[in-house]
């Protein structure tokens, strides 16, 4: 907390939205750094959030005793995924709040915006009965560029969040294959994108192959 409270002024928008049981939150993502910020997000709304994160990242030393203790949960990229949702699963029976990337990883969009999303957190939604809440963040970007490695701390950036309607499970009751739960990705990619836009203006109607079907 200290550490993020020195690399940014931090502004969480309708932070009221936020259920008072077990959610899912689900945002986009640009930089490594934003994680960090979004643990302060999570902290200050009186949660203790459980993040998706790339299994790669508990073999590293400090970082990965700190994800272990902290309860974060690993994703194995190379396999199906099965694992990581179970233990997601478990977390939001035991009412706790947890936090998916559904780009799965850094939007590869040159401006920034978000990318198309993986099913994990539809189908999540689906399995607990536990709402979706899609959240914008912007300005992490402006301390540590996208796969940049040095901070930018002087002058000290801002970072915002805007929290979007909660999106209640039984929106996903009714989906069976593949493009149901492609369907419901990308309309939670556009409720994400559409509260982006709220941060940094209109998105250019310009999609790349990697946003098409974020809006």
């Amino acid at each position: 907390m200290p550490l993020t409270k020195v690399l940014a002024r931090s502004e969480f928008r309708d932070v009221d939205r936020l259920p008072d049981g077990p959610f899912i939150l689900a945002a986009n993502h640009i930089t490594k750094l934003d994680p960090l910020l979004m643990i302060r997000f999570m902290w200050e709304a009186g949660r203790m959030p459980h993040f998706l994160a790339k299994e790669q990242l508990f073999h590293i030393p400090v970082v990965g005793w700190v994800m272990r203790h902290g309860e974060q949960i690993p994703v194995d990229r190379h396999a199906h995924g099965g694992d990581s949702l179970r233990n997601a699963r478990a977390w939001l029976e035991r009412g706790q709040t947890v936090q998916i990337y559904p780009e799965g990883t850094l939007t590869r969009d040159p401006d920034l915006w978000p990318m198309r999303g993986k099913s994990g957190a539809v189908r999540l939604a689906q399995a607990t009965g536990c709402p979706i809440v899609p959240v914008a963040q912007w300005g992490a970007q402006e301390i540590l560029p996208r796969y940049g490695k040095g901070l930018h701390i002087l002058p000290r950036k801002r970072f915002v969040v805007q929290v979007g309607d909660p999106i209640p499970a039984s929106r996903y009751a009714d989906l069976h294959n593949s493009a149901d739960y492609a369907r419901a990705t990308a309309e939670l990619m556009g409720e994400i994108t559409a509260l982006l836009e709220t941060l940094r203006g209109p998105r250019p109607d310009r999609p790349t192959a990697d946003t098409e079907g974020a809006r």
